[in-house]
């Protein structure tokens, strides 16, 4: 997954050698930045001589370098992603820890609760060290650690330079074939990668202080027979779960993850203790019957109000599906038609020389502002409506993609969870109102593969990234968070419709004779290409060169 994720703000600053308080070159050191738990990090990474040192790459789990980093080469699983073995929630310390196997004593890999400490209580910017790029992370106290954009290994192709992607010792709690990384570029952020990826590894020593108690989500909304997960991004590594009436929820603890299943209509507090400090967290859980009105009959898609400030209407299911649940059209951003393989040579806007032939650009070019393989035609800021809009092109009328600033409000205005519809896995926003919008975790196409299905929501946004013509934004989601990001517009991606909002609804006019006009459902939907087509119509109200049609 060549430059899947960045983002776009880049500060760069000489780093010095001296703020790393490594007394010496007999590397490691520890580094203390001053963190709550006491932890101290390495001034450099496994298989490195020094700080700027990239070290060695290695499949999550594993504690060898290799030649060809993927499914068939990784030794915890049975030739594919499918056959993945669990390791445990958290390896720190056991015989799959690199960490600890090459470098013995206290050192071990971060747990996901020391790269949340890190990233919560530092400061970050990207930086070089004697000459080599990279991200500097300065604590409270003036201390720094430096870490080397590394890239990472996939195949036998190494990526590297701008960006790169350190191992926690955590498994993912949404899928066996994942386990949580830091990445760093412009910015710092967690986030999940295929273990069998290369990817560097910089060491720990746990501090004995304790970590408070921290969840992602303090409130849980679930309709019946749903369940939600929240999080555990703060602790010491023991927790139980406890409901104060298992009949309207219940509780489990998996790993990092507080896994909530809804019975029955009502409220109920789940309270999740850390068995190790005793510190306790509440999670109040809310139960409804299914708003099976929000979508009147099965003639989708259908206009779903979450009571959002702009006013704006979501669609009930994806461009390309008959129901909420499925996931419908795999679309490149700008493209409005399906394909078999989604990468850069396939990409219709963009040209470029694939010497290796693996589907990606290697000629590299220095634009104004940034750096990028191959040469990518620019769209406009914002596609949303115009002839690159999948979902005007497929639904017309007043549909478009969403913009960044509707995916914020989104975000921004409504509570979300993971949950399920119908057997199907993926995230539930609910607004303001009451109102639910459920989007099916659909995956991401890349080449001829399907990734993330039943795990990751990836959807476009109507907006192209003003800095980089590479990348588009795109909503991401699994069932823990939800936030917006960069990814290549030749990747493969699910779209869900907004509907622009007009004080009547916009039709063309095609012509001035009635019976050439098409018509429109209530949603400013083409249903049929003029109004003579009204005997293959369901009954209801049409629209008809902006006149009322009812068909019984």
């Amino acid at each position: 997954m060549k430059k899947l994720i960045t983002f776009i703000a880049f500060v760069f600053v000489a780093c010095s050698a001296n703020a790393q308080f490594c007394p010496d070159d007999n590397h490691p050191h520890t580094i203390d930045l001053g963190l709550p738990s006491g932890t101290k990090w390495a001034c450099c990474n496994v298989g490195a001589g020094k700080p700027e040192g990239y070290g060695g790459y290695y499949a999550w789990g594993e504690t060898k370098e290799k030649e060809v980093y993927d499914w068939t080469t990784y030794i915890h699983c049975d030739g594919d992603l499918e056959t993945c073995h669990n390791l445990g929630s958290d390896i720190a310390g056991t015989q799959y820890d690199v960490a600890h196997t090459k470098w013995g004593e206290s050192w071990v890999m971060p747990s996901l609760a020391q790269f949340m400490e890190l990233l919560n209580n530092c400061s970050y910017i990207s930086t070089s060290m004697n000459g080599v790029s990279g991200g500097c992370f300065t604590g409270s106290n003036g201390g720094t650690i430096f870490l080397p954009f590394a890239g990472y290994r996939k195949d036998a192709t190494f990526y590297y330079g701008d960006h790169c992607q350190y191992w926690s010792s955590a498994q993912c709690e949404f899928g066996l074939r994942y386990a949580h990384v830091l990445s760093s570029s412009g910015n710092a952020y967690i986030s999940q990668d295929d273990r069998c990826t290369g990817h560097t590894v910089r060491p720990v020593i746990s501090g004995m202080n304790i970590l408070p108690l921290q969840i992602s989500s303090s409130t849980l909304s679930l309709t019946l027979g749903e369940q939600g997960v929240v999080g555990i991004i703060s602790g010491n590594g023991g927790y139980k779960a406890e409901s104060s009436d298992a009949g309207v929820a219940t509780a489990v603890v998996d790993g990092t993850s507080v896994k909530v299943t809804a019975l029955g209509e009502g409220a109920a507090t789940i309270k999740v203790t850390d068995t190790k400090s005793g510190e306790t967290a509440s999670i109040e859980v809310t139960v409804t019957l299914p708003l099976v009105s929000l979508c009147p009959d099965n003639n989708h898609p259908h206009q779903i109000d979450l009571g959002l400030p702009s006013g704006t209407k979501w669609a009930c299911c994806n461009v390309g599906a008959d129901k909420p649940e499925a996931y419908g059209g795999y679309y490149a951003w700008g493209e409005t038609e399906e394909k078999d393989v989604y990468n850069d040579v396939t990409y219709l806007y963009s040209t470029g020389e694939d010497g290796n032939g693996d589907g990606y650009y290697d000629d590299y070019h220095v634009e104004t502002s940034y750096d990028v393989y191959g040469v990518w035609q620019s769209l406009g800021d914002d596609i949303a409506g115009s002839q690159y809009d999948v979902a005007q092109v497929k639904w017309g009328g007043n549909w478009q993609m969403p913009t960044t600033e509707q995916i914020e409000e989104l975000v921004n205005n409504c509570t979300y969870g993971g949950s399920s519809m119908n057997g199907v896995k993926g995230g539930k926003f609910t607004g303001p109102n009451g109102g639910t919008l459920f989007l099916p975790a659909a995956g991401t196409r890349l080449n001829d593969k399907l990734y993330g299905a039943g795990y990751d929501g990836d959807y476009w946004l109507s907006t192209q990234n003003p800095s980089n013509l590479y990348y588009a934004n795109y909503l991401s989601f699994n069932s823990g968070n939800a936030s917006w990001y960069n990814n290549s517009r030749g990747t493969g991606l699910t779209v869900r419709p907004v509907i622009r909002e007009t004080n009547s609804i916009n039709l063309p006019v095609s012509s001035s004779e009635e019976f050439t006009q098409a018509i429109y459902n209530l949603y400013g939907m083409k249903v049929a290409d003029n109004a003579a087509e009204t005997s293959t119509l369901p009954p209801g109200i049409y629209i008809v060169n902006g006149k009322k049609m009812v068909v019984k």
